[in-house]
């Protein structure tokens, strides 16, 4: 997997560089992306996703809304859907894969409790980005802090 991040990292930061080798290479069940927008989180993902990818894993892409998993979708070329699409979907999630999930910081509790839940069951991996400013008020909310 290394190569792999090698190969692309080079028009990386240092910053991204290590977001991308967290997101390919942690043993971690769940891995945490925090920056402010605009910071290159996604490029960065989208270096890490290609790097499991070429290793073998199914990588599937996720957003509380719509248009974010649209915009995961177009930036990171990550096949994406809604939460609750995926949470909904038996297949939604293959045993052993990543799941990157944008805008996490926008997810409510419950929902992102049933993913990791549903992730633990399919012994997937779970990336949660998010940015701490757009955190939401007066719902239950996860944060990324």
């Amino acid at each position: 997997m290394d190569h792999a991040l090698c190969a692309r990292a080079h028009t990386l930061t240092r910053e991204q560089t290590n977001v991308a080798h967290a997101v390919a290479a942690s043993p971690d069940r769940i891995t945490c992306v925090v920056g402010a927008a605009g910071t290159g989180k996604t490029t960065a993902i989208a270096v890490g996703a290609r790097a499991l990818e070429d290793a073998g894993l199914v990588v599937v892409g996720a957003a509380p809304s719509a248009q974010a998993a649209r915009t995961l979708a177009a930036s990171a070329d990550i096949h994406a859907h809604t939460l609750h699409a995926l949470l909904a979907d038996p297949r939604g999630i293959a045993p052993g894969s990543v799941v990157v999930v944008d805008e996490g910081s926008m997810g409510d509790t419950r929902t992102l409790s049933a993913l990791i839940q549903k992730a633990e069951e399919r012994d997937a991996r779970l990336v949660l980005i998010g940015d701490t400013a757009q955190l939401p008020g007066g719902r239950a909310e996860w944060t990324v802090r």
